[in-house]
């Protein structure tokens, strides 16, 4: 059985657009994100850095959705994507 792609949408497109635009950038002096905790949108680029700040809490703290928090994601991001990049994090796997 052979299963055909199915045709790009318009909001594949629009979730790509979005994806790039909030991703981290390479500048001259390192890594940076464009766009504030609290304004991304994106799930899977809201849990790559929630990931990525629970590895750096991590050399200080034990990390948790709490420290997150006063990093300044939202309640309502937290509970969307929080557990899976706690789980990502602790595992590796998403």
């Amino acid at each position: 059985m052979t299963t055909t792609p199915r045709p790009a949408t318009p909001a594949d497109s629009l979730d790509d657009a979005l994806r790039r635009h909030e991703h981290r950038r390479l500048c001259y002096d390192g890594w940076f994100w464009p766009v504030k905790r609290h304004l991304m949108r994106d799930g899977l680029t809201i849990r790559a850095r929630m990931v990525e700040d629970l590895q750096i809490l991590s050399l200080d703290f034990y990390p948790d959705l709490t420290r997150l928090a006063a990093l300044g994601w939202s309640l309502d991001q937290l509970g969307a994507h929080g557990p899976h990049a706690l789980h990502t994090f602790f595992h590796g796997t998403p």
